[in-house]
């Protein structure tokens, strides 16, 4: 169990800090968990191909990350619904800028089909 005493510890300041930026652990868990799928970004380098390559490696990189690691298997044990949705909630904003990369993939108008 990791308490806000050992999280003050850890960042070196007192729990009072702590509660002052974050009343309640759902507080401080919404922050952080913002702040960790915010990692990885949508590029836009110009070419389709380099947006998903470059995608690719970073989503790689992300879900091999601790934080991803054990969020994950929280969110895979079902125990922990409102967490999920916490989760879920978290990452609406980044997936949808993770549909752009898609989105500039497809053409303005269908292409007509050759028969």
């Amino acid at each position: 169990m990791f308490t806000t005493v050992d999280l003050a510890e850890r960042a070196g300041v007192s729990r009072h800090t702590i509660y002052r930026w974050w009343p309640t652990h759902d507080d401080l868990l919404i922050e952080a968990l913002s702040m960790h799928v915010r990692r990885v970004e949508s590029p836009d380098t110009g070419s389709w191909e380099s947006d998903v390559l470059t995608f690719a490696h970073s989503v790689a990189s992300f879900a091999q990350d601790p934080v991803e690691l054990a969020t994950s298997r929280i969110m895979a044990s079902g125990l922990y619904p409102e967490f999920n949705a916490l989760v879920v909630d978290q990452y609406q904003p980044t997936l949808t800028a993770w549909r752009h990369i898609v989105a500039r993939a497809r053409p303005a108008t269908p292409t007509p089909r050759r028969q």
